[in-house]
């Protein structure tokens, strides 16, 4: 829910706190019960994701190489699981095309 709020908040420095504790909370799950279930996986990547793609931040690829590990991980614990193929591939796509030119 944090991530949630975070992409519909306009306030920088609140939205930045809500991505840091979601991130913390969906971690912290990833640990507990990544081996079981991939929800911590798939929330913590796709809203994560929609976050940095709005932010364009200066730490943009160190950022989005984190998140396509984590989706990985995911992908590896959970290689049959449909949605878990889909976020990681969307990540990893996203990441990829930071290193293609876009026109200014």
């Amino acid at each position: 829910l944090f991530l949630k709020r975070a992409l519909s908040t306009e306030d920088l420095a609140l939205a930045e706190a809500d991505i840091k504790r979601g991130e913390e909370i969906l971690l912290s799950q990833i640990r507990e019960r990544g081996h079981l279930d991939t929800y911590p996986y798939e929330a913590l990547v796709s809203h994560k994701l929609k976050w940095l793609l709005r932010r364009q931040g200066p730490r943009m690829n160190d950022e989005m190489e984190a998140l396509v590990t984590i989706a990985r991980e995911g992908h590896n614990r959970h290689p049959y699981d449909d949605r878990m193929r889909d976020v990681y591939q969307k990540v990893y796509r996203d990441y990829l095309m930071l290193a293609v030119p876009h026109p200014a």
